[in-house]
């Protein structure tokens, strides 16, 4: 379950805090993304002259810069992203301290098909 609206641009360590405190829509499970589950919100086929899934995602911001910040890093120094200016994954030169845009995620668990 993604948060369908934009959260305001943080540093690394600072979208990790606001996904871990945030309550939302009575669930306070909310987390940053992985870099995989990030990525699948990319569309490489470019649809639309953009590199995201437009009809599911409809604000994902591309200017200036178009990174999200996912909670994977790259060794202990890096924060690792999505560019949805551009379509593509890394790390961000800056380490984890630039400010960019996030988006909280949380993990559905189906209880009726659990374990089966």
């Amino acid at each position: 379950m993604w948060k369908k609206d934009e959260s305001p641009d943080n540093n690394w360590e600072g979208a990790l805090k606001y996904c871990e405190d945030m309550d939302l829509a009575g669930f306070s499970d909310w987390r940053l993304p992985n870099i995989k589950e990030l990525a699948t919100i990319l569309d490489l086929s470019f649809k639309n002259n953009c590199w995201h899934h437009k009809d599911f995602f409809p604000n994902v911001k591309t200017a200036p810069l178009g990174f999200y910040w996912a909670s994977t890093t790259y060794g202990d120094t890096f924060g690792w992203g999505v560019n949805f200016q551009f379509g593509y994954d890394g790390y961000y030169a800056a380490k984890k301290n630039g400010r960019y845009a996030f988006r909280p995620v949380r993990t559905i668990i189906d209880e009726k098909n659990r374990g089966k």
